[in-house]
């Protein structure tokens, strides 16, 4: 082995060392990622609304190289979403979309409406025809994830109506945004940016995606670009939201 070769190899060590040490030192200065309260999944099918957050914790290797960078155990964010059967149609791919709707519609017809039905926002890839933006009925969606941990974070929905409208104009707006798989992006969350106005269909990760559409809908402050923000702020951080928006503590799901 060359000199030359042996500094690189070198330098890679020292590099890796240098991310562990940080990561551990981050990790050090946040709270602890246990979540005390508790409730049933059961709850959370019944009463969960329009902008309620759904954390999991992922053991895949993608899960563990993000619980590496980021320093805690959840790894992926999801948001709920109430539509109406009027409201969605699906692509070729059978990929679940909103419908545009013509706002002025006979008021009548909203009475008709049946109770909306309960789904789950979320940046992920499930297979190649199945990625980036993806919008999923919330049992769909609990069957897949019942062996991960989950944690649900409420909004507060006695404190102010939650935009829905604005989400569901949002949503698809940007449903065409595609997923950013590269762990090594996630570097970028462990320093607050400055925001910038986002891309119409950029490329997000799930906390990325989650924060961008909270804060395009004016329930997250436009302070930090929506890259900064990682999971475990969204489950159990101070989010810097808008006057009247709260969420309020997690719950572990079991």
């Amino acid at each position: 082995m060359s000199h030359k070769s042996s500094r690189i190899i070198a330098h890679i060590i020292l590099f890796i060392v240098a991310l562990i040490f940080i990561a551990i030192v981050y990790r050090l200065s946040l709270e602890s990622d246990t979540v005390t309260n508790k409730c049933r999944i059961q709850k959370l099918k019944k009463n969960a609304k329009t902008g309620d957050l759904i954390g999991v914790s992922y053991t895949t290797i993608h899960g563990k190289l993000v619980k590496f960078f980021t320093a805690s155990m959840w790894t992926h964010m999801s948001m709920i979403i109430e539509l109406y059967d009027d409201e969605i149609e699906t692509d070729e791919n059978g990929k679940i979309q909103i419908a545009n709707i013509d706002n002025n519609v006979n008021r009548n017809h909203f009475i008709q409406r049946s109770k909306p039905s309960k789904y789950t926002i979320e940046i992920a890839r499930y297979n190649w025809n199945n990625r980036g933006v993806i919008i999923m009925p919330l049992d769909n969606w609990l069957k897949w994830n019942s062996k991960r941990i989950l944690v649900w974070r409420k909004y507060d929905h006695k404190s102010n109506n939650f935009p829905i409208k604005s989400l569901k104009h949002k949503l698809r707006q940007t449903i065409k945004s595609t997923d950013n798989m590269n762990v090594v992006t996630w570097l970028k969350t462990m320093y607050r940016r400055t925001y910038i106005q986002p891309e119409k269909n950029g490329s997000y990760y799930c906390s990325e995606y989650i924060c961008m559409l909270l804060q395009e809908i004016n329930v997250l402050k436009k302070l930090h670009d929506p890259g900064c923000y990682q999971p475990w702020e969204m489950i159990y951080g101070k989010l810097p939201l808008e006057f009247g928006h709260n969420y309020l503590e997690p719950s572990m799901l079991n």
